[in-house]
């Protein structure tokens, strides 16, 4: 290997692990910062801007190399000293910021990055085009000059032959041979001319009286003129351009213009012209071989300019995706969601008004925020009560569909509010929120002018709507997460003043009983720091970790239904793990969230009326594909029995029990069975009806000895399955709460080691 080969390996090597070593140095920088300059209270934003680095300097490989080594050295950065792997409550969620963060954070450089990888190699194709066409020029011009020699010396020759004739001195002979020499000289520079592969036409202008070029005569043109405009040469040669090409004197391009200026001042252009009678966009050099002459070289650049248009397109998209979701996710109160929301999407869109309203439990809609909106109109939506299916928005909101109406009429036909229909409007667009089937508000925009959006930025805001109603979902539980912590420490404070009184009356009474009385306040004081911390716990899992994880969720769906381009099967696997583990963890949290509202008595509770077949059908229909990969059979012996109860609560239990039967079932069935019972009550004499509501399966069943640890949180019970089966402990003890809590009723457990076990929902059919 030479010194230039080793020299141009080593150089490429540096080129594409430059985003390593950086990383490497930024780590480097940061732990040297840490120990010898000041803390820094947030590294982990450092370390992602790092990985990001590496990404857009190397690509896909170079970032999942520096976000292994990000996350090796936030593993040791994080710790406890000298505790590797424990970590405080905010290093940890640093950690779980950095972990989801991240890899998304790398996937979406990469994508950008190899989107300005391929304009960038779409540029330097056009500049090979422009010195293509460059090159054609000069061989044009060198073309020409040969004609122009052989012509002064066809000249040359026919004066010598004249001379030589009078003379009497050259033979014929010798003449007749320059006359064919000069001949196939002609054709070969003719066929040149013809072949080239870029299109060649030559204008003469045509003046009127005052000198001004008002048309262009085609002299002669190529081959490549032919496949490039679709013209035959033999029918347009000797012909006007306005004859050929009718209205192309009013075209924006000034061909007529500016190939005429060309043959008169001789001045030498090379420019780019995209023509709409034409339908195309062409790279042109044009320059003036003869007085009132102009010669054309140009390349058909349509394909180019339509793939730039739709990179800037792609990108402008991304980058407002990006922009409010970002914005979005940084708030956390509900009215700062939705004024954000509303500026970005009226910048997006151009127009000048919009509202956002909310549905409340009562199916009405309620004002939430407003731009250029009128008094009357503001009046009416905050003291009236507008229900879904009434006026602009409330269509949209019942038929869970975007309503689009693009003129004064059809706004007129759909506003049934007299404050609506006396404003001017001339265009509105209203979008539903939809979080799974329900809606939760719905997003309008108007103008009171004629000016109308693009498409694309309505399908934007069709694109972003699930992405801001789970940001409304967000911020409203954070908002009631801090009510509920209010409430909390409103109940604490009551409970220790009582303490406080019977500490005083027990002094008071017995003097010997001091020294319980101090342990009773200290007691008090871990009861205290105890629901405070459960306060703060319900208020960061609510946001801290649903907030990034919604987002995640989100972008992975938008990715995998290829919504920003189309993804290898690789990509489309990869997604859809990270999809579900999504939703699993999910999942967990609401668990978790729903045991504390329970405990603290604040959970919300809806009754109903439903048919009891439909919830059992629905609660089985998620493991169907799993018992039939498994071998199961799924039976359901139910009546069609109507209940008043909250139909929510019970199917979430119904889950989580067939979720387990399936899950630690190998062979033989899962049966679901519903039995009427009645009884009477001993206070009221009264006859009060239950469903009893069994799940029994074939599988590894309980050891008794186990069974008082069923229902206890995060216990799961040890058996060959326990490694395999993923869980938290929380699923049956979850059940359990919502059974004897909300549906006012009983779960009751049957098993038998090794042949299977049976879980059976006792609750009364009306509450």
């Amino acid at each position: 290997m030479n010194k230039d080969s080793l020299k141009d390996s080593s150089k490429g090597f540096l080129q594409k692990n430059s985003g390593i070593f950086i990383t490497l140095a930024a780590l480097g920088a940061i732990e040297i910062i840490n120990r010898t300059i000041f803390t820094i209270p947030n590294p982990a934003v450092l370390y992602m801007l790092a990985v990001i680095y590496a990404t857009f300097a190397g690509g896909y490989r170079a970032g999942a190399i520096s976000a292994a080594i990000t996350y090796i050295f936030a593993v040791y950065y994080f710790s406890e000293p000298g505790r590797l792997f424990h970590y405080t409550s905010a290093h940890f969620n640093h950690m779980v910021i950095l972990l989801i963060v991240t890899p998304f954070s790398v996937l979406l450089v990469g994508i950008l990055k190899r989107r300005a990888d391929r304009a960038y190699e779409l540029e330097k194709e056009a500049k090979v085009l422009e010195a293509s066409i460059e090159a054609q020029k000069e061989r044009g011009e060198e073309l020409e000059k040969k004609v122009r020699e052989r012509t002064e010396r066809l000249n040359r020759g026919l004066t010598e032959r004249m001379e030589a004739e009078e003379a009497l001195t050259l033979p014929y002979e010798r003449l007749r041979c320059i006359e064919r020499s000069l001949i196939e000289s002609e054709k070969r520079y003719r066929a040149l001319f013809e072949n080239m592969p870029a299109g060649f036409v030559v204008f003469e202008v045509v003046q009127n009286d005052n000198s001004v070029p008002v048309d262009l005569v085609i002299v002669s043109a190529n081959k490549g003129f032919e496949m490039t405009t679709g013209l035959k040469v033999s029918e347009v040669s000797g012909k006007r351009l306005t004859q050929v090409l009718p209205g192309i004197e009013n075209d924006d391009a000034d061909w007529i213009g500016t190939y005429g200026r060309i043959a008169l001042t001789g001045e030498s252009r090379q420019l780019e012209l995209g023509s709409e009678l034409l339908g195309a966009f062409y790279s042109i050099t044009a320059y003036m071989p003869v007085p009132k002459q102009c010669a054309v070289i140009f390349l058909d650049i349509t394909e180019r300019k339509k793939a730039d248009e739709r990179l800037k397109t792609l990108a402008d998209k991304l980058l407002t995706i990006n922009r409010i979701i970002t914005t979005i996710s940084g708030k956390l109160f509900l009215k700062d969601i939705l004024e954000s929301v509303l500026d970005h999407v009226l910048n997006a869109t151009g127009l000048e008004g919009g509202t956002i309203c909310l549905v409340k439990p009562d199916a009405t809609l309620q004002l939430a925020a407003h731009r250029a909106t009128s008094e009357a109109t503001i009046l009416d939506l905050t003291t009236n009560k507008i229900r879904i299916g009434e006026c602009l928005c409330g269509e949209s909101a019942r038929n869970k569909k975007p309503l689009i109406l693009r003129n004064r009429e059809e706004v007129l036909e759909f506003a049934t509010r007299e404050s609506t229909r006396g404003e001017d409007i001339r265009f509105h667009a209203a979008f539903p929120m939809i979080k799974g089937d329900k809606c939760i508000g719905v997003l309008c925009i108007f103008t009171r002018t004629d000016k109308k959006p693009l498409e694309s930025g309505l399908k934007l805001i069709e694109t972003i709507t699930p992405q801001i109603a789970l940001a409304i979902e967000n911020a409203e539980l954070y908002e009631k997460s801090i009510l509920n912590a209010a409430m909390l420490e409103n109940k604490v404070r009551e409970r220790t003043t009582d303490l406080r009184e019977n500490q005083i009356a027990l002094v008071n009474i017995v003097e010997d009983l001091n020294f319980k009385t101090e342990e009773l306040e200290k007691a008090n004081e871990k009861l205290k720091e105890i629901d405070r911390l459960k306060s703060i716990f319900i208020a960061s899992m609510s946001h801290e970790l649903r907030t990034p994880l919604n987002s995640v969720i989100g972008f992975s769906s938008i990715l995998l239904n290829e919504w920003l381009g189309t993804l290898n099967q690789e990509q489309k696997e990869n997604l859809a793990v990270i999809l579900k583990s999504g939703k699993h963890l999910l999942a967990l949290i609401n668990d978790v969230i729903d045991i504390s509202k329970i405990e603290a008595g604040i959970l919300e509770v809806r009754y109903t009326d439903f048919d009891l077949y439909d919830l059992i059908i629905d609660a089985v229909m998620p493991f169907q594909k799993e018992a039939k990969e498994k071998g199961l059979e799924l039976n359901i012996d139910a009546p069609h029995q109507i209940m008043h109860t909250d139909k929510r609560r019970l199917l979430q239990c119904l889950i989580n029990l067939a979720s387990n039967a399936v899950k630690f079932t190998g062979k033989g069935s899962v049966r679901i069975t519903v039995q009427k019972a009645s009884s009477r009550d001993e206070k009221t004499n009264l006859q009060l009806n239950f469903v009893e509501i069994s799940v029994e399966d074939m599988g590894i069943g309980i050891k008794q000895d186990d069974l008082p640890k069923l229902f206890k949180p995060f216990v799961r019970i040890e058996s060959p399955l326990t490694a395999k089966v993923p869980g938290t402990g929380l699923g049956l003890y979850l059940a359990k709460k919502l059974v004897t809590e909300v549906l006012k009723g009983d779960i009751i457990v049957k098993s038998a080691y090794e042949k299977g076990s049976n879980f059976t929902i006792r609750i009364p059919v009306n509450i």
